[in-house]
């Protein structure tokens, strides 16, 4: 598209799918989660974030948690110990 002879060269969001079926099964997913985390305690809910994402991310942690209704302060998350090796063991019910 162009505008007074410029060409629109904005990104298109290809890795997003606007089907409204999608729309409704990411929702159903997102509000699964929210349940399951209201169940757990901040630190709980942030190591489950962190095991999700693959990695200590304390930005997409928060923003993970914050889409799904999970309010963590900031400073609390950094606090909070998290490794590739005890998210392993806790999948297998290994670690606490």
């Amino acid at each position: 598209m162009t505008v007074a002879g410029v060409e629109d060269i904005r990104p298109v969001d290809e890795g997003r799918v606007h089907d409204p079926a999608v729309a409704r099964l990411e929702a159903e997913h997102i509000e699964r989660e929210r349940v399951k985390l209201a169940k757990l305690n901040k630190r709980d809910a942030l190591r489950y974030a962190f095991d999700l994402i693959g990695q200590r991310d304390v930005p997409a942690a928060l923003e993970f948690l914050r889409e799904r209704g999970v309010r963590v302060d900031r400073s609390y998350a950094y606090s909070v110990d998290w490794s590739p090796k005890t998210a392993v063991l806790r999948a297998v019910g290994g670690a606490r």
